[in-house]
């Protein structure tokens, strides 16, 4: 049996513990959002947290940024899309904790373009395409 000593040595020792998981635990993830339109694209992209700023990306192009993701397994960024000056913005939910924390891992890639919006998938080794909402 343990003594009230010993037990108060273990309880500090397992906190120590989960309080370095929770710090180091969540790996940096990368976001790339390239235009594969035929115009110019402006890309802003925002959590509840963090707001990565308005880029403008020529054709080709493609811009990065990073984050942890939190704790509770909620993360997540939206990133709103133009092309060729036009006011009429595309959205694309660029990372969702819950759907690519086992696909993308460490670096989520997104292929835009003036029609259709491509993710692409390491486990498949192809693209998941769909509509902008």
């Amino acid at each position: 049996m343990l003594s009230p000593k010993n037990m108060g040595r273990n309880t500090i020792t397992v906190m120590g513990l989960m309080f370095s998981c929770l710090l180091f635990g969540n790996a940096k993830v990368y976001v790339q959002i390239h235009n594969r339109g035929q115009q110019d694209m402006s890309e802003h992209c925002w959590s509840r947290d963090d707001d990565m700023g308005v880029h403008l990306l020529e054709p080709g192009q493609y811009h990065e940024f990073s984050f942890r993701p939190n704790i509770w397994g909620s993360t997540k960024f939206v990133c709103a899309v133009s092309f060729g000056g036009d006011e009429v913005e595309k959205r694309i939910m660029a990372y969702q904790y819950t759907r690519d924390s086992y696909t993308c891992v460490d670096l989520c890639k997104w292929y835009l373009s003036e029609t259709i919006a491509c993710h692409e998938n390491p486990l498949s080794k192809a693209e998941d395409c769909s509509d902008f909402w």
